[in-house]
């Protein structure tokens, strides 16, 4: 088995492209509406400044940067990559482990698995179909990375989990 296992996951703009010409559309529609209508002028910039913020941060978000998943025998790193620069922004121990589900399973599950304090979401493309979710235990309590990638790499994540973590994995097979 090889001592590192790197995946990077195909962009797929189309959703968050059709995301982003909705909340420019409403940035339209809210300018014009603020200059025809100046009794509703506060609302209205307030929906212009809302629509503008979340504009710029998915624009940044899911057109600027893209992520890669590295794992090696002992960890599971998230590369965030934006232009040359690339940031380690998540670096976790495999025995730490506790679950790794499909976003069905992942709802099937939930009140199994209990509160999840914290919540990470590493998906490189807007409403992903093929999340997986990486469910970890951090100071005596539950946190979970949001990620994608293919089958065959989520297989070694499981194997090499159930490797070094003390119990049973929770695989995304059952």
């Amino acid at each position: 088995m090889p001592d590192i296992i790197t995946y990077i996951p195909e962009k797929k703009p189309r959703r968050a492209l059709v995301y982003q010409l909705i909340l420019f559309f409403m940035i339209t529609v809210s300018t014009a509406l603020s200059a025809s209508f100046p009794q509703y002028k506060w609302t209205t910039q307030a929906v212009f400044v809302i629509c503008s913020v979340l504009f710029i941060k998915n624009v940044v978000r899911y057109f600027m940067y893209s992520y890669k998943y590295v794992l090696t025998e002992k960890s599971f790193v998230v590369v965030q990559q934006c232009g040359k620069k690339e940031q380690s922004v998540c670096n976790l121990a495999l025995a730490n482990t506790k679950a790794v589900l499909t976003s069905y399973q992942f709802r099937k599950r939930k009140k199994e698995i209990g509160h999840i304090k914290t919540t990470y979401n590493y998906t490189q493309n807007f409403m992903s179909e093929n999340k997986v979710y990486y469910i970890f235990e951090f100071n005596n309590s539950y946190s979970c990375v949001v990620f994608e990638a293919e089958d065959s790499f989520i297989q070694q994540f499981i194997k090499l989990s159930s490797l070094c973590a003390d119990t049973d994995i929770s695989s995304f097979d059952e």
